[in-house]
């Protein structure tokens, strides 16, 4: 007797890190809504699909999701027994202990520094660590709810909800494995408790997540992030640290450390810039603000063709047990802005020369020379 269809899936998920989520009011009262996850799984069911093809893939992807056109066959309910604790940003007092050595960057600041007071503007506020919620998904086709619970995968272990998720936060986990989930499909729930096996689990996980999405054959010139072996790297560090945000103000105070004397620094674009070779600095992102304590005078480098360039590095925290994270890293490698782009600050000064990635692998090379880890098998 053949088995039935699978038409749903219940999800039982828990908060790791803070979770930032503005609706209408960025500062306003944090709220996780179905739209926000649905939002989530898109971008990662595009990332495995892996299409260098637009066309073909707003067709994959409107099957699943929907389009302006096709309503989406993809149920999400989300549902809760508890309210979510929501707490305001404000380290080093919270969370505890997370203020850094004397003389040093507080790395835990530096990552989460959209979330700060701003003028009269107050602090971001965030669902706190530990709520639980439950995610239901559905759908009429076994096919979409595999695809979806794919894109789930790639939601939990690279990306995550809200705001600054490429700098740790947003991160959600599976408390219990899923009934009635297929076996072939990725495990949500992790089952590692040590950076090597977390590395095994991704590579099986990311692999499995691609087949039943069925990636295309893509090369790296896709014009955004894929999860395809030619384009993505992923290393476990290999420490566990007691806590979030011990492992992120760790990881942070590293990166401001390295990020500081990278070109293009400050006082290289005031007046009239020396353009260089490449520009390791905004490798991680743009735009970049910058700031003189001295004379108060902000400035702002952006590009001429694009507003915003997201990180190509996300830092992703991940919880083995009670006191127990570890953190990976995975490295994008598509085209990081259109071609002919080039840097300008608000000034109006443009930069010829390229946006170079050279930075970020330093910074990954430091952060596998502290915490000597393990390369996923992508």
């Amino acid at each position: 007797m053949a088995m039935a269809e699978l038409r749903s899936v219940t999800l039982e998920c828990e908060t790791v890190t803070p979770l930032f989520l503005g609706g209408a009011d960025p500062r306003g009262i944090p709220e996780l809504r179905p739209p926000s996850l649905r939002g989530a799984m898109r971008y990662w069911f595009r990332a495995l699909a892996g299409e260098s093809d637009m066309a073909r893939l707003q067709k994959r992807e409107a099957a699943v999701f929907g389009s302006q056109e096709r309503a989406s066959p993809l149920g999400v309910r989300v549902s809760f027994a508890q309210t979510p604790p929501i707490k305001q940003w404000g380290p080093p007092r919270w969370p505890p202990g997370s203020a850094a050595g004397q003389g040093q960057v507080n790395g835990l600041v530096y990552l989460g520094f959209a979330f700060r007071a701003a003028g009269k503007q107050p602090a971001r506020q965030a669902v706190d660590i530990g709520w639980r919620f439950q995610v239901r998904l559905s759908a009429p086709e076994e096919r979409t709810l595999r695809q979806a619970l794919a894109a789930f995968w790639a939601l939990l272990y690279a990306g995550g909800l809200g705001s600054r998720t490429r700098r740790g936060f947003g991160t959600i986990r599976i408390v219990a494995p899923p009934a009635m989930a297929p076996d072939d499909l990725p495990a949500l729930l992790l089952t590692a408790r040590t950076p090597q096996e977390v590395a095994v689990q991704l590579g099986e996980g990311l692999r499995a997540a691609r087949q039943a999405v069925e990636t295309g054959h893509t090369a790296p010139a896709a014009g955004y992030a894929v999860l395809v072996p030619t384009a993505i790297e992923a290393t476990v560090l290999g420490h566990v640290w007691s806590s979030w945000h011990a492992a992120l103000a760790d990881i942070g105070q590293l990166m401001a450390k390295h990020r500081q004397p990278l070109s293009p620094r400050m006082q290289e674009l005031l007046g009239s810039p020396r353009s260089q070779p490449s520009y390791p600095r905004a490798g991680f992102g743009l735009p970049i603000v910058y700031y003189s304590p001295a004379t108060g005078q902000p400035l702002t480098l952006g590009a001429t063709t694009i507003s915003r360039r997201a990180s190509p590095l996300w830092i992703r925290p991940l919880y083995l047990a009670p006191e127990q994270y570890v953190v990976v890293l995975w490295l994008s490698r598509a085209p990081f802005w259109p071609p002919n782009s080039r840097l300008k600050t608000t000034s109006g000064n443009e930069l010829s020369g390229t946006v170079s990635l050279h930075g970020v692998e330093q910074f990954t090379d430091q952060c596998m020379a502290q915490w000597p880890g393990h390369k996923v098998n992508v």
